[in-house]
């Protein structure tokens, strides 16, 4: 949403892309991964946010740089690519959700962004 505001580079890392959808069954009270001692609670308002947020379609495929992982645990790659269609898309075979090999990628991040 940001990038087709303000007309940017989008670089998408094994994006969700229904978060609504997947987050609706979480509503009630949560407690912070990192810190099991603190928490939020997370609302039916804050689902309609995320489903409000949720572009239909990728709005400038030109300035988009996809990273997929075959390997991620959560999302299928295959949607990702279906969505990202037109967009620069890299599919890396195995890997995770969290990209424990983001280092060896950050080069072409970094070069698609446009910085040093």
């Amino acid at each position: 949403m940001l990038a087709a505001r303000h007309g940017c580079r989008l670089v998408l890392l094994n994006p969700a892309l229904r978060p609504a959808e997947g987050l609706s069954g979480y509503i009630g009270w949560q407690t912070f991964f990192r810190d099991p001692g603190r928490g939020f609670e997370w609302t039916a308002a804050h689902v309609q946010e995320l489903r409000e947020l949720q572009p239909e379609r990728l709005s400038a495929p030109e300035r988009t740089l996809l990273i997929a992982a075959t390997g991620d645990e959560l999302l299928d790659w295959r949607e990702m690519l279906a969505f990202c269609q037109g967009a620069d898309c890299r599919v890396i075979q195995g890997s995770d959700h969290g990209l424990s090999d983001f280092a060896d990628h950050l080069e072409a991040v970094l070069a698609f962004a446009g910085l040093p």
